[in-house]
């Protein structure tokens, strides 16, 4: 279990050690700061991975505090602590860098919470960044030390002991790799391999085979023909089998940017050539959906005299019938990240995230993410995308690359309006001309 270190920053004694002794209890690492200043000695001198700060103090504001946190360290989280709380307040030193607030008096069961959720969200974002292998061997043995090995050197394992179900799980899950023995129960290693290749969703996996067997020739031309990429042979050597992994792995993730980038400039030249304007719509929320294998999204444009959002269109599991509705700039996560001209990823319930907590929760969706779509300053509209499957959550790689996705749909989408009102213009002229 990973140890966190919290400081809490107020420049009232009794508040201080109350917070200390009760986030000790919970086996926490606590130190003290009785004013902004001295939290920011603090955060320069050692590594923390949270901050109770309290709003009003003196010279050195909680406000103007958490602002110079996040210049110095943008991956302490803040809550920020006070007796003037209400929502705008709250919300407004959350748009400014904090992750969250509470107000005095202290509600602990609430306190305790705020930071279990706060350090779950750190963990999960670490594990965005670790590599995902799934095992599937009969053999606990196998298992057990192929997880030990794996895991000092920070992969996610995952292990399951029949074909069938490492079929599904894979599906599910999206692994970076696949580990699988031979002799199975039910369908063999070499049908998994050929299952997982021939799907258009799990094909670009790369494969192991484990094997107690020699290999035979007619193994090596099997496999070749099945796109495995490396043979392990039981009983194995842990160091050469992480070089191994590591190296196949190197090579699939170089393989998987240079197929991205290929996919962009593929959509680039659909989306470029002039269409009607709902039809390119379409287009741009299907090729959105395909590109982040999502299981569904919408297109919302912006209508900068109402300053509102319309759903113009939606692909996949969204329902139909929600086009049409309209969200202000601003409100909801669609008007945030409007607001905001970047991405936001949501993974897991919105009661777990402080910032939309008080939203009507999206049931289903395991993991979304909203894109803004501009072209240099203007606001044209979003994309949003969701997955319904826990393990398959969007990752800050999938964020960059359907950036630049967005930026060129703007452009097209601005095109097509400009097309549209020539269109529109050159007909009223004909009409006038007529008469």
């Amino acid at each position: 279990m990973m140890e966190y270190k919290i400081l809490v920053v107020d420049d009232e004694e009794e508040i201080r050690e109350m917070l200390s002794v009760e986030l000790g209890r919970q086996g926490y690492t606590v130190k003290t700061a009785v004013s902004g200043n001295d939290c920011l000695e603090k955060i320069q001198q050692e590594k923390f991975d949270l901050v109770f700060l309290d709003l009003k103090m003196p010279k050195l504001d909680g406000i103007a505090t958490l602002e110079k946190i996040k210049n110095i360290d943008s991956d302490i989280d803040v809550i920020i602590i006070t007796a003037y709380a209400s929502v705008a307040t709250g919300l407004e030193s959350i748009k400014k860098g904090a992750y969250d607030y509470i107000s005095k008096p202290f509600n602990f069961e609430e306190l305790r919470s705020r930071v279990k959720e706060c350090f779950e969200k750190k963990r999960l974002a670490l594990e965005e960044n670790r590599m995902r292998i799934l095992v599937i061997d009969s053999d606990r043995k196998t298992v057990d030390t192929l997880n030990d090995v794996l895991v000092k050197e920070n992969f996610i394992v995952y292990s399951v002991n029949e074909g069938n179900t490492g079929i599904k799980k894979a599906k599910e899950l999206l692994p970076d790799m696949v580990i699988t023995d031979v002799m199975l129960p039910g369908i063999s290693g070499w049908d998994v391999c050929e299952t997982l290749k021939k799907d258009e969703k799990t094909k670009d996996i790369p494969i192991v085979i484990l094997t107690g067997m020699m290999i035979k020739t007619r193994d090596e031309i099997k496999s070749f023909e099945l796109g495995v990429d490396d043979f392990i042979i039981k009983p194995f050597d842990s160091t050469a089998l992480v070089k191994r992994i590591k190296k196949i792995l190197y090579k699939s993730n170089e393989i998987k940017i240079l197929k991205d980038e290929t996919s962009l400039f593929k959509v680039a030249e659909a989306i470029s050539s002039l269409m009607k304007l709902d039809e390119l719509l379409q287009l741009i929320l299907k090729l959105a959906v395909d590109i982040s294998k999502s299981d569904g999204g919408s297109i919302l444009l912006y209508d900068a005299k109402t300053k509102e959002f319309e759903i113009k269109t939606t692909y996949g599991n969204f329902k139909e019938s929600i086009v049409g509705q309209r969200t202000k700039l601003g409100e909801r996560i669609v008007g945030a990240a409007a607001e905001e001209g970047k991405p936001i990823i949501i993974h897991g319930s919105l009661k777990n995230n402080p910032r939309f907590r008080q939203l009507k929760e999206y049931n289903g969706v395991a993991s979304g993410m909203v894109i803004p779509m501009m072209v240099k300053e203007k606001l044209i509209g979003c994309i949003t995308l969701k997955r319904t499957k826990q393990e398959r959550r969007f990752s800050q790689h999938e964020s960059n690359l359907l950036s630049i996705f967005a930026s060129q749909s703007a452009l097209s989408i601005e095109n097509a309006f400009l097309h549209e009102q020539l269109k529109k213009h050159v007909k009223e002229l004909e009409s006038r001309s007529k008469k």
